[in-house]
């Protein structure tokens, strides 16, 4: 059964990759998740104060599977670096997040239990390099999940 999924995943990315190479655009090689920030505060949003060095993953499928993974930088904004462009995140953004575990150190505001999920959002920032192109992502509003 993961040989298919692995086959589907190939044959989806082929298709990606193919169709704008044939359309004189370069391929997309990767994609980054820049934005936030996660804050102290009930929720993780604003206003509060941001986390720092807080470590957290990006998944597409509830949570179950880890395709990537970030650590707040300053002001408590995420930023994954470049990642491989995973057709999960491609194809189906609705359903990708920025997840990050409870507790968090140095919040008390905080719930003690859970995760924090901000869903993933493309934006029209593409930035183009010598090998292909990247697409930028953000994390929009976090909602605690028990």
């Amino acid at each position: 059964m993961s040989s298919k999924m692995c086959f589907v995943c190939l044959f989806i990315l082929v298709l990606i990759t193919t169709s704008d190479v044939a359309s004189g655009q370069s391929p997309i090689v990767g994609l980054q998740i820049v934005g936030g920030p996660l804050t102290c505060s009930a929720t993780g949003n604003l206003p509060g104060v941001g986390l720092v060095g807080v470590n957290g993953r990006i998944s597409c499928d509830g949570g179950n599977t880890t395709l990537g993974t970030f650590v707040t930088g300053p002001l408590g904004f995420l930023s994954t670096g470049v990642l491989p462009a995973i057709p999960q995140i491609l194809s189906s953004t609705s359903s990708c997040a920025a997840i990050v575990g409870l507790p968090v150190a140095n919040c008390t505001l905080l719930p003690s239990t859970g995760i924090l999920q901000a869903p993933l959002i493309m934006t029209t920032t593409i930035i183009q390099t010598a090998l292909g192109r990247i697409i930028m992502f953000v994390p929009g509003l976090f909602q605690l999940i028990t």
